[in-house]
């Protein structure tokens, strides 16, 4: 039934694709099983930021694009190639950076640009290129009661009759006269604060929030409450309180069509219900980094999405294809104890390319439950003894010994021999030669700070020494800057945790008492900066409820010129975050920034760590998945989470030399402004980072469990409550009692 619904509703809407005069474009037909709309990627003409996007009143698609040194570009697609068709004079830049485009069906082109006048002040002239080519400054009467520089543009926006409507400070929505350069009055009545910006469709002008949705209709604004406003109000509703999903286009029959994060939608004139044209699981529209832009459709029944794919600029192309099954063949459960972003966006990639797939994400953590970790844990490992678990475990946080000792995971070792990897890390949890589980990614804990002391330290009592030493001959407000002793534990933890683990599968009562005696040492060298801020501590609940093993990214030279610090140690997880951690480093003679050795070498930490449960009956598609996460595809991308396994990938990382466009600004407490660019590292510097991965053989672990128990007691001890021996013991007690189940 849905899909006749389907089918009938597509007769209507696309009917008003068609012109007077011109032939009635084809109507799509959904079968019993086939028929729906299938994207593809449209190669842009250049890389650039995503401006806008409309379709010219002879049908032809045009596109506008900014590059990070703001310079506009309009290109227009003439088949299956773009010219750039358009010219803005050489006398632009004069005026100024161009900070928004805006394209008119009309072929005018809006710009909003922003100039610095030298003294720390700016000016924001509005000007107008005609479809001729002439660029006129519109002299904008800014209304008495604003000053220009407290009265900015937000957002802007043409109707289909070439109308310009923008918004100046998120709330005030005027049209601006393309003559005179004249605003009319404010038309946002209802006052919406419209954080998501202002979108034109047809004559139509929508206001959106995260919590209302606004349209203003032949000079009356109405507050959307029917099932077109709620679907765009939630849309915009996420934890940070905004998306940046929602894109919305009418055609000439007033049909509207528009983005949220789910999909591609309609909305009959009138309707009661909004129709779904394309689903997130076979789309872009799955990728959480996926942030549309502008919107358009075609005569012959075709969408076209503009926007942000990740950190590229995409153009996403809809089309009916009346074969293309409705319906995924199989369905692969796969469960992560945690969410994830980067996941979510491989997710989606697959489902494109594997339209006979339907992943289903369930994550055990949702944050929303009140469910701790061993509820669902205690949940999953019901499910995969009655044989209704998973198909494939993300491990990571999770106990991997105790699945690993029951034998629950299928041999992956063919993909290994399919695909090549850095073995020494892929292979790390083999076991009588099978490779049950393997991590698509890893991290290297690392220090940074002066040579010679970086270079003395081989274990818990050299790294104490060195640290001591290294705040008393310097400057620095701080050792590490650790406020709280949950930080303190992060440091160090993946550096230590290997040497922990005896052969029997309990945990080695002495290392641990080390580690936490190492960790009280740490804070104490820092209780001056403890009592510096102890009427702002005595206000914080405790260890501020931070996740052990959330912030551990290394931020080297910037933690010392711009926070005081006298040493950074974290974890390093990409070629970013080196760059990140090298900002600077110039201003900071003898330092350098190296692998951290303390309780065992040749540490590293597997990060993405999937197998794939015996209990499956995908098999095939389940090792197909975790083959996808090695690949290039996957691989290339720049993940948040680690360097790539991926042997060819990383390798071309070695050698690849390139800029990282990044500053970093503060204030020091004279006043005096820090501004640090990041550095990508050197050629030897990349080098060395290859020798550093060959030498590794060590994973930490990886059990958020034990972390969290660990983390807990040492505080204790590092507050004063109890002994590093004491703290220990209480640890030993309750970890080996969940080892053992």
């Amino acid at each position: 039934m849905a899909k006749r619904i389907l089918s009938i509703f597509l007769a209507l809407v696309l009917a008003g694709f068609s012109g007077c005069g011109q032939q009635e474009s084809p109507v799509p037909v959904a079968t019993a099983a086939k028929g729906r709309y299938v994207e593809t990627e449209v190669a842009l003409p250049m890389d650039g930021s995503p401006q806008d996007m409309v379709t010219l009143s002879d049908g032809r698609l045009r596109v506008g694009l900014k590059t990070t040194e703001g310079e506009p570009h309009v290109f227009t697609r003439e088949g299956d190639t773009w010219q750039e068709d358009v010219q803005f004079p050489q006398s632009l830049p004069d005026l100024g950076k161009v900070d928004m485009l805006r394209l008119s069906p009309d072929g005018s082109v809006f710009l909003s640009l922003v100039k610095a006048l030298g003294d720390g002040t700016y000016e924001y002239p509005l000007v107008l290129l005609s479809p001729s080519g002439e660029l006129r400054e519109l002299p904008v009467d800014y209304p008495e009661a604003n000053e220009k520089d407290g009265f900015l543009l937000s957002g802007a926006d043409f109707t289909d009759s070439g109308k310009l409507m923008a918004l100046f400070s998120f709330d005030d929505l005027r049209e601006v006269d393309l003559d005179t350069g004249a605003l009319s009055e404010n038309l946002n009545e209802l006052g919406i604060w419209a954080t998501m910006g202002v979108i034109c469709a047809g004559e139509d002008t929508y206001l959106l929030s995260s919590d209302l949705c606004a349209r203003l209709r032949e000079g009356q604004q109405e507050n959307l409450t029917d099932v077109l406003g709620e679907q765009l109000t939630a849309s915009a509703k996420t934890e940070e309180g905004s998306s940046g999903k929602n894109a919305l286009w009418q055609n000439s029959q007033g049909y509207l069509f528009f983005t949220t994060g789910e999909g591609l939608y309609s909305f009959v004139p009138g309707g009661s219900v909004t129709e779904e044209l394309v689903s997130a699981n076979k789309s872009s529209f799955g990728d959480p980094s996926f942030m549309p832009r502008a919107l358009t459709g075609t005569k012959d029944g075709s969408f076209y999405v503009l926007g942000m794919l990740g950190s590229e600029a995409v153009l996403c192309q809809y089309d009916f294809d009346a074969n293309a099954p409705l319906q995924a063949t199989h369905v692969l459960k796969l469960y992560s104890l945690y969410d994830d972003e980067d996941l979510r966006q491989i997710i989606s990639r697959y489902q494109k390319s594997h339209p006979e797939t339907d992943i289903h994400l369930e994550i055990g953590l949702s944050g929303e439950d009140g469910i701790t970790e061993a509820d669902a844990l205690r949940t999953l490992n019901t499910e995969i003894l009655a044989g209704s678990g998973p198909d494939i475990l993300r491990l990571d946080g999770m106990s991997l010994d105790s699945y690993l000792e029951k034998d629950l995971f299928l041999d992956l070792s063919d993909l290994l021999g399919q695909t090549p990897t850095l073995e020494n890390i892929t292979k790390c949890y083999e076991t009588k030669d099978k490779v049950s589980v393997l991590p698509v990614a890893f991290a290297i804990p690392a220090i940074y700070g002066p040579r010679d002391l970086v270079e003395s330290i081989h274990d818990l009592d050299s790294f104490v020494e060195a640290a001591t030493q290294a705040l008393d001959r310097s400057d620095a407000d701080s050792l590490m800057n650790d406020m709280i002793p949950a930080l303190v534990t992060d440091n160090i933890y993946d550096s230590c945790s290997a040497a922990w683990k005896k052969t029997d599968g309990t945990l080695d009562a002495g290392a641990l008492e080390a580690f936490i005696a190492a960790n009280k040492a740490l804070y104490d060298l820092d209780a001056p900066l403890r009592e510096r801020y102890a009427d702002i501590l005595s206000q914080m609940d405790g260890d501020l409820g931070i996740t052990p093993g959330e912030y551990t990214a290394i931020r080297g030279s910037r933690d010392i010129l711009m926070n005081g610090e006298a040493m950074s140690v974290g974890t390093l997880e990409s070629m970013d975050i080196w760059s990140f951690a090298l900002a600077g480093d110039q201003q900071l003679e003898g330092y350098t920034l190296a692998p951290l050795t303390l309780q065992a070498s040749g540490v590293f930490l597997p990060r993405q760590i999937y197998g794939v449960l015996n209990t499956t009956d995908i098999a095939d598609t389940a090792k197909d998945f975790v083959r996808f996460l090695l690949g290039e595809e996957v691989q290339k991308r720049n993940l948040n989470y680690g360097f790539p396994v991926n042997r060819v990938v990383f390798e071309a990382l070695i050698q690849e030399d390139k800029t990282i466009d990044a500053s970093f600004a503060t204030s020091t407490e004279d006043g005096q402004m820090l501004s640090l660019t990041a550095r990508y590292p050197s050629a030897q510097e990349r080098k060395e980072l290859a020798q550093w991965v060959r030498d590794l053989t060590t994973p930490a672990l990886t059990d958020r469990t034990i972390r969290t128990l660990i983390t807990a007691q040492a505080a204790d001890c590092m507050n004063g409550t109890c002994t590093a021996k004491e703290a220990a013991d209480r640890a030993l007690q309750s970890l080996n009692l969940y080892l053992s189940e």
